[in-house]
């Protein structure tokens, strides 16, 4: 459903305060944006680049990462409502 759209993606978003500072700015400048694209900060924040193709043990792939979204089913509910929808990228090593 939104395939289509503007959307902002970025690598190295640095924490909650200052994802929802761009989106505010993106809004307050009246540039257009439907949604933004978390890389692997919204889960984790241990980049895994370096990893061997196995893995490491204490990695954490399931969960969320709380610089980011520190109480996320309230955080996505008011984004939701700011119409801003939120995708994650995700790289899977099951």
């Amino acid at each position: 459903k939104y395939t289509f759209g503007f959307m902002a993606s970025r690598w190295g978003w640095e924490g909650r305060q200052y994802m929802e500072d761009i989106m505010n700015k993106f809004r307050t400048d009246k540039y257009p944006i439907d949604g933004i694209i978390c890389d692997f900060e919204w889960f984790t924040d241990e980049s895994d680049y370096s990893f061997q193709p196995p893995g490491t043990p204490n990695y954490q792939d399931f969960g969320f990462n709380w610089k980011t979204f520190s109480q996320p089913k309230e955080q996505l509910a008011a984004y939701k409502r700011n119409n801003f929808r939120v995708g994650g990228i995700r790289k899977p090593r099951l």
